[in-house]
């Protein structure tokens, strides 16, 4: 497989997608929450939470049987 400028730019989009850029390089996950007109909430994730600060009430609702799943994993809609 030949790696070509194109295949960096896809993984680069790809890897950005849930991210957000911060001072001096570094990133920061976006919030899981997906509103009711199908748009992402763009805020940074609240602690240890796949959610931000004014999406955490959410959390309350979702009750996962398989604890081995992964925060990154849930997908929370209104």
């Amino acid at each position: 497989m030949e790696f070509t400028a194109d295949f960096f730019d896809a993984s680069s989009k790809a890897w950005m997608a849930n991210k957000i850029k911060k001072p001096n390089a570094t990133y920061a996950y976006k919030c899981s929450f997906v509103g009711i007109d199908k748009t992402p909430c763009s805020a940074p994730r609240y602690k240890d939470t796949p959610v931000c600060w004014r999406h955490r009430g959410s959390l309350k609702q979702i009750k996962v049987a398989d604890t081995k799943l992964q925060p990154d994993s849930i997908v929370l809609t209104a």
